[in-house]
């Protein structure tokens, strides 16, 4: 029988909170209410304890060519969605625990109307949850205790693994729960401990859920407060409900960080070799890596690419591939009110073993962005753009057109 921590988690929250509470004096009852402090502010050791509240809501409008990303019989359809939430929190010098949910209600239109024998896309009208919570507190000068959760309710397959290329519909929930601790031995070198559980599971649908238990261990050398080195190993299984062959994986990577006074670069790589039960499947490794860099040129513009090499996470029916990614974006802003962003995607997926071996595909998109500043809560923007994708396998080619609006209030009762 497989365990599946997150369904055991109440024992471990409610230690760290008594934790928590202790170190940072909530328990006696120092509460003050002011202005929300980010998480990396410097004021955060000097400002006295402060609670966070920020209702917000947003909706959104949103019109796909190609909704299904079918290769053929392309249907177009509408989307509305309502996204009400709130964000919580309180922070001391030492600690902070921070909370934020939103209760997402997505409602769909077709363009025309629907053969008979089709089903007519409201029937995928659901409601969706986004929450995160997570905790930092540091009982000891050199110990630095974390806890987060993060879960999704959604039919987004992109909120399953790293890397995705799956175009399903199928309603699921994910949760990540993630303990850590980090120990700094000085100025130059520290060492982290991390354990992550999620539990994937599919709404009345064929598809399987999963449950992976992952450890990381970090080790990181500062070279100066501006530059570090990470090395880091990380081990972890998957477990699968049904037919879908488990599997273990071994990472191993060395990334170089390194921030300059307007721009940020990443440089990492290692080897990633993945093992599965199921003996007639191939195993696999390959060379992973990453390279970010992004900055901020001139006080109004912004610049960013990315490339990176893994295997995806999550390959229901065996659909395990090598993923390649380069994302390359810019923004300017117009007269302190007016956001442009404009941004290009490409991905390669190749297949290398399980029931879609030899499959490649190659997806790219760009999209474009304007959002105008109301006030310092309340935001509109108006996006487009498409997406392609060619396989050398047949029915998994697809074109999608799209143009979104939205609007957002996020109100801080503090001013901020």
């Amino acid at each position: 029988m497989k365990y599946r921590t997150s369904q055991n988690l109440l024992p471990i929250l409610v230690i760290f909170m008594v934790l928590f509470f202790s170190v940072t004096g909530y328990a006696g009852g120092k509460i003050t209410i002011g202005a929300m402090i980010s998480v990396d502010s410097e004021e955060a050791d000097t400002r006295a304890n402060k609670i966070i509240i920020k209702p917000m809501i947003s909706a959104e409008s949103r019109w796909d060519s190609n909704f299904y990303k079918a290769d053929t019989d392309e249907r177009g359809v509408y989307t509305q969605v309502i996204r009400p939430g709130i964000a919580l929190g309180y922070k001391t010098a030492k600690s902070s625990i921070l909370f934020d949910y939103t209760f997402n209600a997505y409602f769909y239109k077709n363009q025309h109307d629907v053969p008979p024998d089709l089903q007519g896309a409201d029937a995928d009208d659901y409601v969706g949850h986004t929450a995160r919570l997570s905790a930092l507190t540091r009982p000891f000068d050199r110990l630095t205790l974390g806890l987060e959760d993060v879960y999704y309710m959604t039919r987004d397959p992109a909120r399953e693994s790293n890397f995705s290329n799956s175009t399903s519909r199928a309603k699921y929930s994910v949760n990540r729960f993630s303990p850590s601790l980090l120990y700094e031995f000085g100025d130059k070198f520290s060492a982290g401990l991390k354990y992550r559980n999620t539990l994937t599971d599919y709404d009345h649908s064929n598809i399987e859920g999963s449950v992976e238990h992952r450890g990381i261990f970090d080790l990181i050398y500062n070279f100066t407060p501006t530059t570090h080195l990470d090395l880091e190993y990380a081990h972890w299984k998957r477990d699968y409900d049904r037919n879908t062959a488990d599997y273990n994986s071994d990472e191993v990577r060395l990334t170089l960080r390194k921030n300059f006074s307007r721009f940020a670069l990443e440089v990492g790589g290692g080897y990633h070799k993945r093992n599965f039960d199921d003996t007639s499947l191939k195993n696999i490794d390959m060379f992973s890596y990453r390279f970010a860099f992004s900055g901020k040129p001139g006080e109004k513009s912004s610049i960013m690419f990315a490339a990176e090499q893994d295997f995806n996470d999550s390959g229901t029916e065996n659909a395990y591939f090598k993923g390649t990614r380069f994302t390359l974006g810019a923004g300017y802003t117009f007269w302190k009110k007016l956001l442009a962003r404009i941004e290009g995607k490409y991905q390669i997926s190749d297949y290398e073993s399980g029931d879609y071996k030899g499959r490649e595909d190659d997806t790219y998109g760009i999209s474009g962005r304007l959002g105008y500043i109301f006030s310092r809560w309340l935001t509109f923007g108006i996006s487009g753009g498409f997406e392609t994708r060619d396989s050398n396998w047949e029915k998994y080619d697809y074109d999608n057109k799209y143009i979104m609006g939205n609007i957002d209030l996020c109100y801080d009762p503090a001013g901020n």
